[in-house]
């Protein structure tokens, strides 16, 4: 499938550089301190593209007056991750060489200075690879927020390359590979999406779109790493309903069944199954998808109020 398909307008000699795209919608100090801790980087040779989607809290203002030489895109508030993410590429895609490089990233993280090295050395170990980065709390840096996750069709069940939550310890160390990256730091040459398209902001407006696209280029013969030596530290409260870091009311587990800003959406985990699981499968992965889900909520509804 391909999404917004970018043809080539590639300059002769040009030295590779890197875009780094951030969709936004208010969060000012966020977004300020993501901001500035990549202007903090050794590495240098990059371009921080941020669309601003209809922020009401002076967003826009001050990367104007405070960081003139980042791009600001101007959204109408209704476009989301994906649609913010497409909003970048929109921009990035016809100025790109097929050399340069992509970073995605969210506006509730921080990055140190080595990061940007790092996913860079990556990359010229593995050039056809998209390298995705190790998440740990911005609150506690030794412990693990994204756990990249092996999913099994048949049972519905993950296994893990990492926990959420687990330490960091020596076996975080280099790439692994993995079957698909969430949009927190991830590294993307642009001949990918020349041959594979965007994001699906039609099927994946917010949560998602993430996991497809990294799907879709491995479908589609690209490498799917996780590098644990680039690290990025992320508020994970910020975003989300109905998930395990939020006190577990009933109410609000079902309206997250239902809301475009949770990942328990039930719309949104349909179509990826039905984009990416064996059809044979799919009518078994959706049912115990579904008690997997509810199964968990229960558990942390339980353990919350014996607690409380």
């Amino acid at each position: 499938m391909l999404v917004g398909k970018f043809h080539k307008n590639s300059l002769p000699g040009k030295t590779m550089k890197l875009f780094i795209a951030i969709p936004v919608f208010n969060r000012l100090e966020q977004t300020r301190e993501c901001v500035e801790s990549l202007e903090r980087s050794a590495f240098r040779d990059f371009e921080i593209v941020i669309c601003d989607d209809g922020s009401t809290d002076g967003t826009g203002e001050y990367l104007a007056e405070h960081h003139p030489d980042v791009k600001v895109l101007r959204g109408d508030g209704q476009l989301w991750w994906t649609g913010g993410i497409n909003r970048c590429l929109e921009y990035i895609l016809p100025l790109a060489a097929d050399e340069d490089l992509v970073l995605t990233l969210n506006n509730d993280v921080v990055v140190g200075p080595e990061f940007l090295d790092r996913m860079i050395e990556a990359h010229h170990a593995r050039p056809r690879a998209l390298i995705g980065s190790m998440v740990v709390f911005k609150d506690d840096p030794g412990r693990i927020e994204t756990a990249e996750s092996v999913h099994n069709w048949t049972t519905a069940k993950k296994g893990y390359a990492n926990r959420f939550g687990e330490p960091v310890t020596d076996r975080h160390h280099g790439l692994t590979s993995v079957p698909k990256l969430c949009g927190k730091g991830v590294l993307i040459p642009v001949t990918v999406f020349r041959n594979i398209g965007v994001y699906d902001r039609h099927a994946f407006p917010h949560y998602a779109a993430d996991e497809d696209f990294s799907m879709r280029a491995a479908n589609a013969g690209y490498e799917v790493l996780l590098n644990f030596d680039g690290r990025v530290l992320s508020d994970y409260k910020a975003t989300g309903i109905g998930t395990r870091h939020t006190r577990p009311v009933l109410g609000e587990f079902f309206r997250s069944l239902f809301s475009r800003r949770s990942p328990n959406n039930l719309i949104i985990k349909w179509r990826l199954t039905f984009r990416h699981c064996p059809r044979l499968l799919i009518p078994q992965h959706l049912l115990l998808d579904l008690a997997r889900t509810a199964g968990g909520f229960l558990k942390r509804y339980i353990q919350y109020h014996l607690q409380h």
